[in-house]
Parts: C-alpha cells; structure tokens; sequence
C-alpha cells in the first residue's frame, strides 16, 4: 500500500512505518516552519522549501504523522 499524504490539520494517526517514500504533499512556493518542544524551551525551525522540497516533504509528512513525538534527541 503506497503512503498517502497525512492530514495538514494534525488529525492524522501516529504512523511510524512506511512501504514507500510519500508523494508531495507540500507546496514549495509556500513557507513552512517547525516547533520543537525540549526540555530547555520551544524553538522554531524555517523550512527551507524552496531550496530543498524533497526533504522538506519527508520531514512535514513524518511530522504529521506525528513520526518524531516522543522521540528522545540527544548530541544535537
């Protein structure tokens, strides 16, 4: 079964394995950022959608699968 596109309003599932890489499902031409919540504070991440669209839809595609929650970072 090929991956879909997840939900833009965070209404999706947590998915945590895939079959195959996902289809776009970000526009480039749009700007896209990130929250990541750490035990130090918020920050905000800039996309970069426009210089690397592919990266940028795998990453927003796990995230709205909610694929990094939980996920513990360390030696960043």
């Amino acid at each position: 079964m090929a991956t879909e596109c997840p939900a833009a309003d965070g209404s999706s599932e947590r998915k945590v394995s895939f079959d195959s890489a996902p289809p776009m499902c970000i526009d480039p031409s749009k700007r896209y950022t990130a929250e990541m919540v750490t035990s130090m504070g918020a920050m905000t991440i800039a996309l970069d959608a426009a210089s690397a669209p592919k990266t940028v839809n795998n990453f927003v595609v796990l995230a709205r699968y909610k694929y990094y929650e939980g996920i513990i970072f360390h030696r960043i």
